[in-house]
């Protein structure tokens, strides 16, 4: 395989060096890593963003959309975006037509929503492009030209380009696609463009696969859930052999997250398989660590995978050697948490953890984007009567920085009843004690608690926070008789 792609590779060079290419390709269909490139595919001509879920998208690294992208719905309710074209002239001029309106964000000084187009990202002003085939990049050139988002740059998301000019990568070019990624400072967008005369196509079926016989299978069922398929989900039928299957129809050319889940949703987001086994298999996205599937225009049967597992091999964590009853690292730090401290170890879209508890909201990152407690066994939290969070603060370079938490029902999107606690300035280098007042919620309670700071691209440490709340603590082992937690002397 290696020698034939080496042998593509020459071919392709030499043909290269023989003709001159002006956005255009005559080879047979070739893929060099990532990059599709089909015969005769030009990108003359009028584009538009592909009017199906996942057309546009960011994420941390190429071809991951993981930390947003648009939903089927969102072709609707920003149906001013998805008939905006972008021309592409047979003589390298390059036009951004919008017509009447356009989406427009908040970096442009307006509402979010849809409104008349904002100078300079218009189309009022001339530009270019030019296509390197070799490079598989698409540059364009001309103060407010852009493609799919105008604040999208390779220097940030606020609309602004050096030397206006915008290089984008050319991943999939052909007579009915074009995708398009873009690296800026915070991670990569993703624009996915068809032909201004494209129709959507039908939905696409796909059948759904889990393998439940390592489990304790719920009485009630399991179900495919979570992303994009919502609280409840689809119930699933066994075969008989406990091999749970569904297929349903879902958007073509599009990216779907989800979960297995060994229940019903009897009302809360509990019951999801655990996420190690994917995360250790590599078949995650997003901040959930969701499994994914990635649809064309054909239907689809996906492979039988164990439940909690990418491969049809259950997933085992691995053991602690010194304690092989319990897998957990002896030396890990979570071990030693205290018994009401968060621990917020999971950055989200965009924000960095370093070793220290220093935390960074960074240029780039989303406006949302924030730090997630990661100690489970703090929650249910409840407030019946006024509790605090308290935490140790510094700011490396002796600043200020503001610091907020809040509380949800349950990870986002079932995050209502929800409380936003007060700010606090943390101020100085030298590590100093805070408290932030929790007024009493009465009987709602959460379990996820999010840290937030405000200003960008300043270095937080952040450490021992306490919860000083109702919480829901298991009752101790009684290792004489397990059954009944009590001590055994009693």
């Amino acid at each position: 395989m290696r020698l034939l792609l080496s042998k593509l590779q020459s071919v392709y060079s030499t043909f290269l060096q023989k003709f001159t290419f002006v956005a255009k390709v005559t080879l047979a269909t070739i893929f060099f890593g990532l990059i599709s490139v089909s015969a005769n595919a030009s990108i003359v001509g009028d584009w538009k963003l592909a009017p199906v879920a996942g057309a546009l998208g960011v994420g941390p690294e190429q071809g991951n959309t993981g930390w947003w992208s648009n939903s089927a719905s969102d072709v609707d309710t920003r149906s001013c975006l998805f008939d905006d074209v972008f021309s592409f002239g047979a003589d390298s001029s390059f036009q951004n037509q919008m017509g009447a309106d356009t989406w427009l964000e908040g970096w442009q000084g307006v509402a979010e929503g849809c409104g008349a187009p904002v100078a300079p990202h218009d189309g009022s002003n001339a530009a270019t492009y030019s296509y390197d085939a070799t490079a598989s990049t698409l540059t364009v050139v001309g103060e407010g030209a852009h493609i799919g988002l105008a604040k999208v740059t390779n220097q940030g998301e606020d609309g602004v380009a050096t030397d206006n000019t915008i290089v984008y990568q050319v991943t999939e070019i052909s007579d009915s696609a074009l995708t398009l990624d873009i690296q800026y400072p915070g991670g990569f967008w993703r624009f996915k463009l068809v032909p201004v005369a494209f129709v959507a196509p039908d939905d696409v079926s796909v059948t759904f696969q889990v393998d439940m016989s390592a489990v304790e299978t719920n009485a009630d069922g399991v179900y495919v859930a979570g992303g994009g398929f919502g609280q409840d989900g689809y119930p699933m039928v066994d075969n008989g052999a406990d091999i749970w299957s569904v297929t349903f129809d879902v958007a073509a050319n599009s990216q779907h997250a989800y979960k297995f889940r060994n229940q019903p949703s009897y009302g809360t987001w509990d019951g999801f398989e655990d996420e190690a086994g994917l995360v250790a298999g590599g078949c995650n996205i997003g901040t959930y660590n969701d499994r994914f599937v990635d649809t064309l225009e054909a239907d689809l049967v996906l492979d039988v995978v164990a439940y909690g597992s990418c491969d049809a091999t259950p997933y085992a964590a691995p053991q602690d050697p010194a304690d092989p009853a319990d897998p957990a690292d002896p030396a890990d730090p979570a071990d030693d948490l205290a018994v009401n401290e968060a621990s917020f170890t999971e950055a989200f879209d965009g924000t960095t953890i370093e070793e220290g508890g220093v935390y960074t909201f960074p240029t780039g990152a989303q406006d949302w984007a924030g730090f997630a407690n990661m100690n489970a066994a703090l929650y249910p939290l409840g407030f019946n009567d006024a509790g605090t969070i308290t935490f140790n603060g510094s700011v490396a370079d002796g600043g200020t920085a503001t610091v907020r938490f809040r509380l949800e029902y349950n990870p986002y999107p079932d995050v209502e009843p929800a409380y936003d606690a007060v700010a606090v300035t943390v101020s100085g280098a030298s590590p100093t004690s805070y408290t932030v007042d929790i007024p009493s919620q009465n009987t709602n309670t959460f379990s996820s608690l999010i840290m937030y700071i405000t200003e960008r691209d300043v270095a937080v440490t952040i450490t021992d926070v306490m919860v000083n709340a109702e919480i829901a603590v298991s009752d101790p082992v009684d290792p004489v008789d397990p059954v009944d937690p009590v001590d055994p002397t009693t």
